[in-house]
């Protein structure tokens, strides 16, 4: 596999702290990678996805994607935040369609493309509906589906579940590997949640100090035949239990 997202070096700290939150961070992810960062609440994991999207700065070092330094520009990436901030005023198509038009596609030929999708994302017969008619876990199908109209092939999700109830949770942890496998797109995704990460990723990445100099790193000894009963075995019972281990002691969760 090739790389497609590096961080060199890279520090950064907000002016109002004064202290750093990275700490000169080097961070590769493959190609078609699903990478789980770890950590405690405030230890910096969302800061890392700010400086992958150009909404904060690095302040030394480089953040690259396919060996081009991160701009703030359409299409560099895609990025899912916890709540799906879907706009209340507009139906499912048209909120699907927000990064088509932005990129300048005329409407009808955006929402045209929006419906192709629709049925696949299993939101088939609900373009017409608004994010008021919808569950927790449509909702969050629908802002999956904006995430993934933009084109880009490293998505950002930020917690995308961590509201959703225990059930709904599961059935969208499933849901979302499948469109994994399916769309092949490289995954760095936040979470608190220590079997979630196991479920869904390749590797995890965990935040144990700050600033943060480096993430330790677990691999998932799961190949993409998964199902979450492979969470069961030893050996992935060990690894919960080493994760946990990890996390315990650090920032207040």
């Amino acid at each position: 596999m090739s790389s497609v997202l590096q961080f060199h070096n890279v520090s950064f700290s907000y002016p109002e702290d004064g202290k750093n939150v990275l700490e000169e961070l080097d961070l590769t992810i493959q190609k078609g990678e699903f990478v789980s960062l770890v950590g405690p609440s405030g230890s910096g994991k969302s800061t890392i996805l700010r400086l992958v999207t150009g909404l904060e700065k690095v302040q030394q070092g480089k953040v690259m994607i396919n060996g081009e330094s991160i701009q703030p520009r359409d299409g560099a990436v895609g990025y899912m935040p916890q709540q799906d901030l879907l706009l209340p005023w507009r139906t499912i198509e048209e909120n699907a369609a927000l990064p088509l038009e932005c990129r300048g596609m005329k409407q009808r030929e955006a929402y045209a493309k929006v419906r192709e999708y629709l049925p696949i994302f299993g939101l088939g017969g609900y373009e017409r509906k608004r994010p008021k008619d919808l569950s927790g876990g449509m909702r969050q199908r629908v802002s999956f589906l904006r995430t993934f109209l933009t084109g880009a092939d490293v998505l950002l999700l930020d917690e995308p579940f961590s509201a959703l109830d225990a059930i709904t949770k599961v059935n969208m942890q499933e849901w979302l590997y499948d469109q994994w496998r399916k769309w092949e797109k490289t995954i760095v995704f936040i979470t608190h949640d220590v079997e979630e990460a196991l479920f869904l990723s390749n590797r995890v990445l965990v935040v144990t100090e700050q600033p943060i100099c480096f993430l330790t790193e677990l691999t998932v000894p799961l190949g993409k035949e998964r199902t979450r009963r492979d969470l069961a075995r030893p050996e992935l019972l060990e690894l919960k239990d080493e994760l946990i281990g990890m996390l315990k002691g650090k920032v207040p969760v």
